[in-house]
């Protein structure tokens, strides 16, 4: 009986302190209009994951169109990207805390995307360390402001309301071991691939690859700042590592095969424009003659995969023109 008592105490305990660090979790931004609380599935051991609206920014998503994931340890928590404003990451950490009972005591900036880092400012008000690599962290401070006041006309004042840019404040190389208590995380780094500073993290504990901005499933992905080349082939570094699970950046958890699907879509997309340009089409012709009727069917095709033709073209014409001759 003495056991049972002394387990029902320790069980109302831990409750008490997971709605304590909730409850300070949302106090700590006093003012600021939240939303509807975010929802964290629980898809590994200790590791836990929002999935971001499959669309562009609107007003009905507010924004939250990244995934964001925490991995908790004893005594610790990594947040995997912090969201789309100070508001959404303090309604997920909430979460997690009901979750799990835990606060996290670091962050990780995967890259630039302001879907995935304008959150920061939540845990740069409660003093934690926010982390990302140099190239991103520089790259956030010459444009995320604009893209903030971009975000703000586009989505609304609400969703935003006391958001800031707040940059990280530990640079990542890569080949670092990150620790949420007894958890640790490898970091990956490709050099330029999806975007500068582009990162990826491994956790051996639970084989889960936590792949970033550097993937996007079940939608056409964005290749704006990418250097195309140069992320088919972190894409084959990140399918050798043979993860149990992958969480991208963008859209549900998958597997090696979402991978190798996404790597697909990138070779057509070169092929294509490469053949394009070959025949001398313009750049204005080429974005409405550069569809690849296999992807149609994806989620943001319309919106996305005409600026991906436009972008490979002046990548591959400026390539093109500044090679040797004779080496085409």
């Amino acid at each position: 009986m003495v056991e049972k008592a002394r387990g029902l105490w320790q069980a109302a305990r831990a409750g008490l302190a997971s709605l304590a660090v909730a409850a300070l979790a949302v106090c700590a931004i006093p003012g600021v209009s939240a939303g509807p609380e975010p929802r964290l599935e629980t898809i590994a051991e200790g590791v836990y994951v929002f999935q971001g609206a499959i669309d562009m920014p609107t007003a009905g998503n507010r924004g939250e169109t990244a995934d964001v994931a925490f991995v908790v340890g004893r005594g610790g928590a990594i947040a995997i990207d912090t969201g789309a404003s100070t508001a959404h990451a303090a309604g997920l950490e909430a979460a997690l805390a009901r979750l799990a009972g835990a606060r996290v005591s670091l962050a990780v900036n995967t890259g630039v995307n302001a879907e995935r880092i304008f959150g920061n400012g939540h845990y740069a008000d409660r003093g934690v360390p926010i982390s990302a690599h140099p190239d991103a962290t520089r790259l956030m401070q010459e444009r995320c402001e604009i893209c903030l006041t971009r975000l703000r006309r586009e989505v609304g004042e609400a969703p935003f309301a006391g958001t800031r840019l707040a940059l990280p404040t530990q640079g990542l190389a890569g080949g670092e071991h990150l620790h949420a208590g007894d958890r640790e995380l490898r970091v990956l780094y490709f050099g330029w691939s999806a975007s500068p500073g582009a990162i990826a993290l491994f956790d051996p504990a639970t084989r889960t690859l936590f792949a970033g901005a550097l993937a996007a499933f079940g939608r056409v992905p964005e290749v704006r700042d990418a250097k195309l080349d140069r992320w088919v082939t972190a894409i084959d570094e990140l399918i050798a590592l043979a993860p149990a699970r992958v969480v991208p950046g963008w859209g549900p958890v998958g597997t090696v095969e979402d991978l190798k699907t996404m790597r697909a879509y990138f070779l057509a997309l070169r092929a294509r424009v490469a053949s394009l340009l070959d025949q001398g089409v313009s750049l204005g012709d080429a974005t409405s003659k550069g569809g690849i009727a296999t992807y149609e069917s994806w989620p943001l095709y319309d919106p996305v995969h005409r600026r991906n033709v436009h972008d490979v073209y002046l990548a591959l014409e400026r390539d093109w023109f500044t090679e040797e001759p004779g080496a085409r």
